[in-house]
């Protein structure tokens, strides 16, 4: 009778030491190729997003909404409020007041979003009373799928919403001279952006609005650098979506940039902060600061 032979151990180490290099080769690939599908639907959404910025300006008047989910009531000692006007608002409690603690940028919300954070239903209430939401009607554009600080980080640095709009389209500040009122005002609508995927990892920050030092210091442009984040979802690229209504991707060509936003998203000692900006590369020179200030303004 003939016997079957089994593997003999050099064989088998023989076959894992095989899968073992093509895992080593293929693993890489398919981050690849998951960055690359997350990079995919942010381009769509950042792509809904402006289409119904735009359609609001169309509704409008001409008007921006506003970036910012909060506006000051100067009748009521300067407290904030929700405004319906605003392109997202903040987290909404069962019975329409604000939840947690008020203004999102204010110690009280810091507090009681640490001691009660906020479920997604609220942020999906307080995404619902938005102005943009009747034209887009889903609350998945508000998120990029690369974007984990929702499931990942404890309160309140678990952001759900993944864009914010530029200051000078109406981000923040409202009542400046500085920031654009109307679509007809902006000055080469297809080279300023309006939505951008926004890194910051602490929800007081996390507030709808995006601000770059654009001429920080010296009036010079050359001497802009980051305030805010931009968050390193797709690899080394960034989405943006541009006032005249189109969207695209933009490939940073910094090292110094590009391990600066990466540090800053694996906290690695907060890489980017509000006093030295980007302290990996200096302002003047940089190709990726020097693009983000020619077309914020």
């Amino acid at each position: 009778m003939k016997t079957r032979k089994g593997f003999t151990l050099i064989e088998l180490l023989v076959v894992i030491s095989i899968i073992a290099i093509l895992m080593a080769i293929l693993i890489p690939s398919l981050n690849a190729v998951r960055k690359h599908a997350t990079g995919s639907v942010c381009l769509g959404n950042e792509q809904n997003l402006i289409v119904a910025w735009v359609m609001y300006a169309d509704d409008n008047d001409s008007k921006l909404v506003g970036g910012y989910p909060y506006v000051r009531d100067i009748h009521n000692s300067g407290s904030p409020y929700p405004d319906r006007t605003q392109w997202l608002c903040s987290p909404l409690a069962e019975d329409g007041t604000t939840f947690p603690g008020g203004a999102s940028n204010s110690s009280a919300y810091m507090q009681a979003c640490l001691s009660t954070p906020p479920t997604k239903a609220h942020i999906d209430r307080g995404i619902r009373a938005g102005a943009l939401y009747p034209y887009l009607k889903t609350l998945k554009v508000y998120h990029c799928p690369g974007d984990k600080r929702w499931t990942r980080d404890a309160p309140p640095m678990n952001v759900y919403q993944s864009y914010s709009v530029s200051d000078p389209m109406n981000g923040k500040f409202e009542n400046d001279s500085y920031a654009y009122k109307k679509i007809v005002e902006i000055k080469r609508p297809a080279d300023k952006y309006v939505f951008v995927e926004e890194a910051a990892r602490n929800a007081s920050f996390n507030i709808g609005s995006w601000w770059f030092g654009y001429k920080w210091t010296t009036g010079r442009i050359e001497d802009s650098a980051f305030i805010d984040p931009v968050a390193l979802w797709h690899g080394d690229k960034n989405t943006f979506a541009f006032a005249d209504g189109h969207a695209e991707v933009h490939k940073w060509k910094e090292p110094a940039t590009i391990k600066a936003l990466r540090d800053y998203l694996d906290d690695k000692g907060f890489a980017l902060n509000r006093t030295s900006g980007l302290p990996e590369a200096a302002a003047s020179g940089n190709q990726d600061i020097l693009w983000l200030a020619q077309h914020y303004y």
